[in-house]
Formats: C-alpha cells, structure tokens, sequence
C-alpha cells in the first residue's frame, strides 16, 4: 500500500532569441543553447535536492524528485537561427514540501542562469505554471485503513507488504486534505505506465479485487 504520494510542479519553460540566416548565424541568438544552460542547471538542482530533501519512504529511488522535461517545440526553419522555445516540465514536489516551496528553488536557479548570459537578462525567460499541479500527500503507516488493506492482501492468499512511497502523483492529495485517510493500491505497476506495451496482467487485477474487498469488509468490522 502507498502511503505517502510525490506532488508535482508543471510548468512551461519559454526562451526567446533573434532569429538569422543561417549563413550568417552569428548575427543571431540562438535558444537551444541557452534552454540545454537551463536544462542542465535544472538536472543539477534535481541532484542536490536529492540529498537535502530526504524521506525515510524515498530512500530506495535512486532519483526521488524527479525533474522531466516532456516537450521540446523551437525553431521554424533548417536555416534559421531558432528564436523561440517553448518546452514544458514535471518537477517532483516531496512529501511535507508544497508545489509553491519547489517552484520558488526552481525560479531562483532560473533567475541565476538567466543573470550569466547577457542576451537573458535582457531578455527574460517566462516559468509559468500549466496543467494541473500535484500537491504531495501523506498519512501515517499505521492508520486503520492501512492496517486493512494489509490485512485484506493476507486474507486472499497475498504476501502482507509494507508501506511504500511513490514518486507520482494521485489524486489521494485531495481526500487526505479533507481529512480522509487515503491509501493508493490496486493491480499494475508504474513501472510499466507511459511505457511501450503498457500492461496489467489479468490476474494481477483479479489479485486486486479480491484484496480491496477483504480490506473493506476489515475496515467494516473496526467499524462495528
């Protein structure tokens, strides 16, 4: 059962340049230099938080808070210097952190790569927020529903699994703000999700029925 759920930050990256022939590029200012500046830096802070933002139920991802850059759109012309970029990205947001806390670190790393180069600061680059933002979520390993879903895995056969994080974000963020504990479970993995030939093995999702129903006749019976 996941207990304590990533949030996530989506945000649209846009460079702006001065286009060119490409026969006299210098005479332009190029973005794809400049973007690969921010990319990097961006990379560089997903390592660093890596270290200093730490969750006991995050330590076995080798990467945490994942940063992903999904979109990549510059350019108009093979011969033309590119002069506009617009590229979009998923920034992971930990447990106890908030999406605004993690779009602040990422605009100050923006703001200082901006600074470097002579064309951005004249020329800012725009991180605005698109598409729907993930706050993190969490509850107790312990809590009752926890304890059910565990229970519901033994009483059909299942092995008991411990409590896990995971480096996504769901839509439990909304019942645990309403103060409704909230456990994610259920058959696949997101190894497999947003991969080629994603799949759920049929007896993976028979696996799931059976223990979703056992933890809530569980959950009934603490109840009363």
């Amino acid at each position: 059962p996941v207990v304590a759920c990533e949030g996530c930050l989506m945000a649209e990256l846009r460079l702006v340049g001065r286009s060119a022939h490409a026969a006299t590029r210098w005479r332009g200012e190029d973005v794809l230099p400049r973007f690969e500046a921010i990319r990097r830096a961006f990379r560089d802070l997903e390592r660093e938080r890596a270290e200093t933002v730490t969750h006991p139920l995050f330590d076995e991802f080798p990467v945490p808070w994942p940063v992903v850059c999904g979109t990549v759109d510059a350019g108009s012309w093979p011969s033309t210097v590119p002069a506009s970029l617009t590229a979009a990205f998923r920034i992971g947001v930990a447990p106890g952190e908030t999406v605004d806390e993690v779009e602040r670190a990422f605009r100050e790393r923006l703001d200082g790569v901006a600074a470097d180069d002579p064309w951005l600061s004249e020329h800012p680059p725009t991180f605005e927020r698109f598409s729907v933002q993930f706050e993190p979520s969490e509850i107790p390993a312990d809590a009752p529903v926890v304890e059910a879903v565990r229970e519901g895995l033994v009483d059909a056969g299942l092995p008991d699994a411990e409590p896990i994080g995971a480096t996504y974000g769901t839509d439990a963020r909304h019942y645990v703000e309403a103060g409704i504990p909230t456990v994610v479970f259920g058959p696949g993995t997101i190894d497999e999700a947003h991969y080629p030939d994603e799949t759920i093995e049929w007896a993976a999702v028979e696996d799931g029925r059976a223990t979703i129903a056992a933890a809530v006749r569980r959950l009934a019976e603490r109840a009363g």
